[in-house]
Formats: structure tokens, sequence, C-alpha cells
């Protein structure tokens, strides 16, 4: 969009015509301003989204058609006419801004400024384009509703996932993974060899020998239990991971893609059950077998 208004920008007063009338059927909302920042032109779009038909904003001032506000702190957003009209770079506003139409219906936008300058290289005005987000926000929303959801859930759940790169040996891990092992994330490095230095040493090779052997063999697969000792605290926890691996065209495993869930409870469960019964079998056998 950027590099399409700069081209059009670049335009003598005499090709005005010709200019308003590409600016027309251009797909986003374009407005252009004289440099007193009154408006000289307008395409459907902006009428659409301003609420504004151009033959009634024409040489009004900027401020009161486009009225945009942070749609953070609710604060309007001053226009730098002065800061356009006399430099030579294009301004796109990275804040969340929100356009409150002429019947107070407001609507999220990106927006972007360039200078207008004739073949001697005046600037003439502004040109003003920006595009309704609407959707794209709705989007964002629901992505970072999705992304708590799971968040919280891994937390009630006790169960982290992870990703290994292959290629750049880059792994990230959720916020669970982090919390089982005792970790704050900037005491982890984020590798391999990082994560296995969180695994307790006396089950380091199997765990290595796992994932390594999964690779070799070109399994789609693996899972393991092993003990881990948390960082925070000393405690010894049980866990068992589940890997899948993505594979690219040719065969070859690029991606690992797992899971990691905390089952000490249900560990201590079993080897409790475990000794209960050992103990119940020998007391069975001294019954039966006194002399034994």
């Amino acid at each position: 969009m950027t590099d399409q208004i700069s081209d059009l920008t670049d335009m003598s007063m005499k090709s005005k015509q010709k200019f308003d009338g590409t600016l027309s059927g251009i797909s986003d909302a374009v407005i252009s301003i004289d440099k007193q920042g009154m408006i000289s032109f307008m395409n459907p779009m902006a009428e659409l989204l301003t609420g504004w038909r151009l033959k009634e904003a024409y040489q009004k001032s900027l401020s009161i058609v486009f009225k945009i506000i942070n749609g953070d702190t609710r604060q309007k957003i001053e226009y730098p006419l002065e800061r356009i009209v006399n430099n030579d770079f294009v301004i796109t506003h990275t804040q969340k801004t929100i356009l409150i139409r002429i019947d107070g219906v407001e609507i999220p936008i990106d927006e972007s400024e360039a200078p207008i300058r004739d073949d001697h290289d005046n600037i003439l005005g502004t040109v003003i384009t920006f595009r309704d987000i609407t959707v794209r926000k709705e989007c964002e929303r629901k992505l970072m509703l999705g992304e708590a959801r799971l968040k919280r859930s891994q937390e009630i759940a006790k169960l982290g996932s992870w990703e290994l790169d292959l290629k750049t040996n880059c792994l990230t891990w959720s916020d669970e993974i982090f919390r089982i092992f005792g970790l704050n994330p900037q005491e982890f490095e984020a590798t391999y060899e990082g994560f296995l230095n969180a695994v307790h040493p006396d089950d380091r090779a199997l765990v290595d020998c796992a994932y390594t052997e999964s690779l070799k063999s070109n399994s789609d697969s693996y899972e393991v239990e092993h003990r881990i000792k948390r960082k925070d605290n000393g405690a010894i926890r049980y866990v068992h991971e589940k890997c899948f691996h993505t594979k690219d065209e040719n065969g070859k495993i690029i991606m690992s893609i797992g899971m990691v869930h905390d089952i000490t409870e249900r560990k201590m469960a079993e080897l409790a059950l475990k000794d209960s019964e050992e103990r119940i079998k020998k007391k069975i056998e001294t019954i039966l077998y006194p002399e034994g």
C-alpha cells in the first residue's frame, strides 16, 4: 500500500484529474489534503468509512472529517500536519487507532500518510490511506482468548507443550512446562541440551536415547516417562512425555512437537500401592510359612 501511494504522490498538480481517478480505484480508503490541512479529495471507500461525502467534506478541516483516537487511552490523536508537509517520508501509525464516523460509530483502522509533491519536489499536500481492520481485530481477540483458555487448561491439567525446530535447534516451551520444571523463562537455555540439563541426572540417558533413537529410525512419534528435579526447590517430580515428529516432503524429520505431563501424584499412588502390596504379600508369606 505504501509503495503504491508513494508512486502516486510524485506527480504535478497538472495531473490532478488523473491522480484523483487513480486514487478512486484504490481499495483502501484515501483522503488527500492541501498544505493548510483542508480536504481536497476522498475516494468512495473513505466516504464509506468516515460517513462523509466528498461534496460535504470538500475544503473542510481534516480534524473535522477524520476524527481518530487511541483505542487504549481514548485520547484524541492530533494529526502531525506540519511534520508531514515539511518532511519527505511516509508516516505509519502503529498505535491502536480508532476512527470515529460522522454517526459516532467506532472503526479500528490501520493508517499512514505521505506527502504529495509536484515535479519540482515541492510539497503540495498530504495523502492519507486507511483501512477497516475490524475483522482482523476480532480474529486477534479470539486468538488471544483461545491462548488464554489453552494456558489455563494446561495449568489445570499440569500438561505443557513444546516444539523443537531441528534446523535451528530452537526449543519453545509453553508456560506450564516452566512451572512443571520450577524454572523462570530467563533461566532456561532454549535448546535440547538445556532441556536435558533439567531432567533428573539418573534419567538423562534414558530420555536422550528415546529421542535420538526416534530420529535415527525416522519414527513418527515416541513417548517416555522420567523424573525431573525442580530448579526452584529440588523436589523430584515424575513426568510423561509424548512427541510427534513433523517431516518434510522427502520424509526427513524437521520438527518435533510434544507434551510434558506432570504425573507425580499418580506415580506416587502407584508406588504406594505397589509398596502396600509387597508388605501384604510378605505378611501372608510369614503366616503361611512361619519357618521360611
